[in-house]
């Protein structure tokens, strides 16, 4: 699902890396405010689920606005 999400969408690739960078960051920045009280690896493994849901809603966001 995410791979055929990204080859969808139709941006530039600088576009694209800041706006990683970017949803990133907010994924870093909710899962330690959010689970604070969870080792380092449980953290990693909640931030890329948060990165991955926030990076979806982006890319099919993206699709709705070029149709």
């Amino acid at each position: 699902m995410h791979i055929n999400c990204l080859m969808k969408c139709f941006y530039q690739i600088f576009e694209f890396i800041e706006q990683w960078v970017k949803i990133g960051l907010l994924a870093k920045n909710k899962v330690k405010a959010d689970c604070s009280d969870l080792e380092y690896s449980d953290l990693c493994t909640k931030c890329e689920k948060v990165f991955s849901h926030q990076n979806t809603k982006l890319c099919i966001a993206k699709q709705q606005h070029s149709i």
